[in-house]
């Protein structure tokens, strides 16, 4: 045979062979008659074998690359086979493949294999509901089926009903139970040789809880009942079971970070429903929501003490509370000492104490019991208080204990603007409440004004002169204002009669009587006056007369008795039929002229001054009487005439009260009679005035 018909033959074998070779083995024959095989096992390392007729090729050479240009081994390169004709590659991180091309005695062989990434499983765990655990290829994510799991709790006293051995699913899942409280578990795959395990926290399945508090305002905690745990951003809704119940809370809430939820404090009790949402669990609770209970006391001193009890929270204020009083100190006195029960208006008030004192006060009201101390003053009322005996003494007291005020303002003026004074200006009270005033070198009528804290009080005085001795040119009008000043909330009675008694007791007129000298004035008498002075007296006689018309109609007038007549040395008044129609007006009729035994009517010039002096005078005293309470005295022109020693004016001494119910007005006295005489426009006083000269 010829070489090249041998070459072809020896060809067309190799060929046959490595078409018939099983996958993972080459084998090749050289012309050498050697032949050469490459087998490769992967069962984790990647493992290639070269042999040469069926036996080990020691010291082989294996060439390994890459069949893809940019594909990436890390077993690329060349070996040498060991002495069981044996090369190990490293494990690919991917998939590859690989061309291999071995050498031995001059014979070689190649092959392309493909090098598979070994098996690494990875676990995975849900807990929508139960839990779900997944078992896949971590190279590939693919789900791995018929995987072997174990479960085993990690403490060793942790109890699960989980615990056990599971295969997976087509899915590569395998379903645990619930478990009744939150467990950690050891889970452990296997497939195929490979494995692998994962620890988990198995959690319960949330239960929501709600709870209340309410020491305030109402206060809502959403929890897991599980752990307990709060939950933050939970969805509360809040209701009242009645449909006709009025809440304020009522509304849509997001719990805090604290899982809670603050509701406003209710106005009244009210029964609520409470649902909560979270991540698909839910609950909901009835809650009953009491109005808080915490008590508060205070008193207000303007007049009488006022305490209120009143529930903090709400600030209402509470009815039929108990409030105990007891005073501080134990040897103190007080009148409100003792047990009260508030009023609808949750007030209670106390006696005004007769001097400062402190107290304890101790409200109590289902259940809830509230102390406090308080200083009670007594009341304050600013009060001025002046003697004179040999000095002016000025003291500025409290009313209400007697006590001087220290520090107090004193302002001392005059009332008349042309009076003098030597004491007049600003003085402040010593440690007693008291100023020293300088005696006045003749009698001045002082105001004085007192100011302390806020408070002021203002009273007029009479100061007498170094001798003791009322000043006469004081008007009598001034005095009767001082008295009802100063008495105008101190009387028993009306004060109309205290002003009358004042009027009556300290009258100038009173003091002795007209003058021995005294006689009718000059428009008197037969001498008479012109015509506009007796128009004058007609005037006069019929203010008299419609006086004592008001006495007999209304209690406040007063005028003589109306069974009073004339003294018996007055003429008849039954001259005049006119008078005797008259019958309410009293006094000399208005012919009347002087009596036989009084003085000519041409009196002298002094005398008419005198008498037109003291009728100015009376009239102011009138006028002053009724603005301070609609008090009347004898006409302007009533008393007697006289000299410069007369300047006390008023009625006479013996004239009485003429009306018996009220004091506010007075007529002529009682004794006035008419004058008997036929000119009915002039009247004289009484039948036995002494002749008016001197």
């Amino acid at each position: 045979m010829s070489v090249s018909r041998l070459l072809a033959t020896v060809l067309a074998v190799v060929m046959i062979t490595a078409v018939f070779t099983p996958l993972g083995t080459v084998a090749a024959d050289d012309a050498s008659g050697e032949e050469l095989s490459i087998d490769v096992s992967q069962n984790g390392d990647v493992l290639v074998a070269v042999t040469a007729n069926e036996s080990t090729a020691e010291n082989a050479t294996l060439e390994v690359t890459t069949v893809e240009e940019n594909a990436t081994y890390d077993g690329v390169g060349n070996y040498t086979t060991d002495e069981n004709g044996t090369v190990s590659l490293p494990v690919p991180n991917e998939t590859v493949v690989v061309a291999l091309e071995a050498n031995y005695e001059n014979a070689s062989v190649t092959d392309e294999v493909i090098l598979e990434a070994p098996l690494e499983l990875a676990i995975d765990v849900e807990q929508d509901d139960a839990p779900l655990v997944t078992v896949t290829d971590n190279a590939t994510e693919a789900p791995i089926t018929n995987a072997t799991l174990e479960v085993t709790t990690v403490e060793e006293n942790a109890t699960y009903d989980g615990v056990g051995n599971y295969t997976t699913d087509e899915n590569g899942t395998a379903a645990l139970p619930v478990p009744s409280e939150p467990v950690d578990v050891v889970l452990e795959a296997n497939y195929e040789g490979a494995s692998t395990a994962a620890e988990a926290h198995l959690e319960a399945p949330l239960e929501l809880a709600i709870d209340v508090e309410q020491d305030d305002a109402p206060l809502v905690t959403v929890t897991d009942n599980a752990t307990e745990a709060p939950i933050t951003n939970a969805t509360l809704e809040v209701t009242t079971v009645e449909e006709n119940a009025t809440y304020d809370g009522v509304g849509n809430y997001t719990t805090d970070e604290n899982g809670t939820a603050a509701l406003p404090v209710p106005s009244e009790p009210v029964d609520v429903v409470l649902e909560a949402n979270y991540e698909g669990a839910s609950t909901a609770a009835e809650a009953h929501l009491e109005v808080p209970l915490e008590l508060t006391i205070d008193v207000e001193q303007d007049d009488a003490p006022l305490v209120t009890v009143s529930n903090n929270v709400t600030e209402r204020q509470i009815a039929n509370a108990t409030l105990e009083v007891t005073t501080v100190e134990e040897n103190a006195t007080y009148d409100g000492v003792g047990n009260y029960t508030t009023d609808e208006n949750g007030t209670v008030s106390l006696a005004v104490p007769n001097e400062t004192v402190d107290v304890e006060l101790e409200a109590s009201y289902e259940n809830e019991t509230e102390m406090a101390q308080v200083t009670l003053e007594a009341p304050f009322e600013l009060a001025i208080d002046v003697e004179q005996d040999d000095d002016v003494s000025v003291v500025v007291f409290n009313d209400g204990t007697g006590d001087g005020i220290e520090n107090a303002t004193l302002e001392v003026a005059t009332v008349e603007e042309n009076a003098t004074y030597d004491g007049v200006g600003n003085y402040t009270t010593d440690a007693n409440g008291t100023v020293s005033l300088p005696v006045p070198n003749e009698t001045v009528v002082v105001a004085l004004e007192a100011s302390y804290e806020n408070e002021s009080v203002t009273t007029e005085v009479t100061l007498q002169d170094a001798d003791g001795e009322e000043d006469e040119s004081v008007p009598f009008g001034h005095l009767v204002s001082q008295f009802v000043e100063e008495n105008r909330d101190d009387t028993d009675g009306p004060l109309g009669q205290a002003v009358s008694n004042f009027v009556r007791e300290n009258n100038p007129g009173n003091a002795a009587g007209p003058p021995a000298h005294a006689g009718p004035p000059e428009h008197a008498g037969p001498g008479g006056d012109d015509a506009g002075e007796d128009d004058a007296d007609e005037e006069e006689s019929e203010a008299s007369a419609d006086e004592d018309d008001e006495t007999d109609d209304a209690d406040d007038e007063r005028g003589p008795p109306s069974h009073a007549g004339p003294p018996a040395h007055a003429g008849s008044g039954d001259d005049d039929g006119d008078d005797a129609d008259d019958g309410d007006e009293r006094g000399p009729p208005s012919h009347a002229g002087p009596p036989d035994h009084a003085g000519p009517g041409d009196d002298d010039a002094d005398e008419d001054d005198a008498d037109e002096e003291e009728s100015e005078a009376s009239a102011d005293e009138d006028d002053e009487t009724d603005d301070a309470d609609d008090e009347r005295g004898p006409p302007g022109h009533a008393g007697p005439g006289g000299d410069d020693d007369d300047d006390e004016r008023g009625p006479p001494g013996h004239a009485g009260s003429g009306g018996d119910d009220d004091d506010d007005e007075r007529g002529p006295p009682g004794h006035a009679g008419s004058g008997g005489d036929d000119d009915d426009d002039e009247r004289g006083p009484p039948g036995h005035a002494g002749p008016g000269g001197r």
